[in-house]
């Protein structure tokens, strides 16, 4: 479970290297785990399964690659990691102005790619229950939540894409995710369990052209 005191940083204060970024993730109970250098693949056998906020095994992995990114995992628990990423707007900030709510003080960073936001919440019983939600936008990628069994890539990794680094826009400890912020990422995305749940099962007369057109009416990005 994380800790849900905010505390911020002056520049001053800021890690100074990839093993310092880790740790600091991890005194704030995020899980992390090493990434490819410059890549968003990870760097040990099982990926996000590996990921912990153990100070050993993170000081030894980050001495071994100093250079590795960073994964950030979330848990599925009440109190766990989640992460809700924008690619493109309508951003979270518009959807609390439609639906005139506070915007929520929590963690943010921003991509090294796409240089959309990623908003570091902690679960609720309802974000719990919700799980992973995808959203698309004119078949475009739009947001993710993740809640469980995925990864973002955290601060100061550097994107394979732009070869520019992941950085901090909001530099506090993640907050529980208001059950607004859920509602709206319900109404605008798919569930990845609903999704499943409605898979239909394949046989010799299996369509692919009508099972692409599924999957895009269902908010996939392909």
């Amino acid at each position: 479970m994380l800790s849900t005191t905010n505390t911020s940083d002056s520049p001053k204060t800021q890690p100074t290297t990839n093993l310092a970024w880790a740790l600091k993730y991890a005194s704030m109970g995020l899980r992390v785990f090493p990434l490819h250098p410059c890549s968003k693949a990870p760097a040990t056998a099982n990926g996000v399964k590996d990921a912990t906020t153990d100070v050993a095994r993170i000081t030894k992995w980050w001495t071994d690659k100093p250079d590795a990114g960073i994964g950030l995992a979330p848990e599925l628990v009440v109190g766990g990691a989640c992460f809700l990423e924008f690619d493109k707007k309508p951003s979270l900030k518009d959807w609390a102005k439609e639906l005139d709510k506070p915007m929520p003080t929590t963690r943010v960073h921003k991509s090294g790619g796409k240089g959309g936001p990623h908003f570091i919440f902690l679960n609720t019983e309802l974000s719990v229950a919700v799980g992973n939600v995808n959203g698309s936008n004119d078949h475009e990628e739009w947001f993710s939540f993740r809640t469980d069994n995925r990864y973002v890539v955290a601060p100061p990794s550097i994107s394979p894409d732009t070869h520019q680094p992941y950085t901090t826009w909001l530099d506090v400890a993640p907050e529980p995710i208001p059950d607004w912020v859920v509602h709206a990422i319900s109404a605008n995305g798919v569930s990845e369990r609903r999704f499943a749940e409605g898979m239909r099962e394949v046989d010799e007369d299996f369509e692919i052209d009508k099972f692409t057109d599924w999957l895009v009416e269902c908010g996939c990005d392909l």
